[in-house]
């Protein structure tokens, strides 16, 4: 590959992101104000509750920043798994490496995260520490990495079976809550569903965030079965995509 070959294929990329990033809050008169609003309103609730239980107000905050961080992976799954299907004007056109549309869909979930993590900013100021931060875009990065390479095994086929937008709709519905964000993962010790919420890869994720938050300790040993999946599922997916994904132009 040519540095001019090279550069043109970042320039389409950015071109790419840039349209898909407008597009999400195309004729919304709020527009990028609702990747702010969404999650003060999460914030407002979890707060409450938690008051109403008469539990410390530092538990919304861990919530918020782990529905937060599963946000991530939900939309960059999401948003790369239709890449393919809402760029088939492009694709049937010309040629470019299309795993540049997979990728650029999917980044517009890291743009949603830095204007959640101003939201993390505002109402929990006096919990920001390196640490913190270190850790949610630690965890931010893998688990966009993870939607992104399971975007990458679905995508193609996303375009020749529509029914999968529901199925995955409801996988990620499942998904979350077979994380434990909203409860502890102690609570479910006995349960048929505890070993699927253990080695739930982003179980160990949430964990690693709210040992950050609850202790100030970086416990990064429960991000190495996570990071080892993650890798391992990217690698296989490239491989994967760039095998099916000369078929694509037949399903369109």
């Amino acid at each position: 590959m040519t540095n001019r070959s090279l550069r043109n294929y970042i320039e389409l990329f950015w071109e790419f992101f840039w349209n898909d990033f407008k597009l999400r809050y195309k004729r919304s008169y709020l527009g990028i104000l609702w990747a702010v609003l969404k999650p003060l309103a999460q914030f407002f609730v979890l707060y409450n509750i938690w008051k109403i239980w008469n539990i410390h107000g530092g538990g919304a905050f861990a919530m918020l920043t782990g529905i937060i961080v599963f946000n991530v992976f939900s939309e960059s799954f999401t948003y790369g798994m239709q890449s393919l299907f809402y760029k088939a004007h492009i694709i049937l056109k010309i040629y470019f490496p299309r795993e540049i549309v997979v990728f650029s869909a999917s980044v517009v979930s890291l743009t949603n995260a830095f204007f959640n993590f101003l939201v993390l900013l505002i109402i929990g100021w006096h919990r920001i520490n390196l640490p913190f931060i270190v850790s949610f875009w630690g965890a931010v990065i893998l688990v966009f990495f993870l939607g992104t390479a399971l975007a990458l095994w679905i995508s193609v086929n996303y375009v020749k079976f529509r029914d999968l937008h529901h199925i995955i709709d409801l996988i990620l519905y499942i998904w979350f809550w077979v994380t434990p964000i909203l409860y502890p993962l102690d609570l479910i010790k006995g349960n048929v569903l505890y070993p699927v919420v253990k080695y739930n890869p982003l179980t160990n994720v949430i964990l690693f965030i709210f040992d950050v938050i609850q202790k100030n300790t970086l416990s990064l040993k429960l991000l190495t079965y996570p990071s080892f999946l993650t890798l391992t599922l990217l690698i296989c997916g490239l491989i994967y995509f760039s095998k099916t994904v000369r078929k694509v132009a037949e399903y369109y």
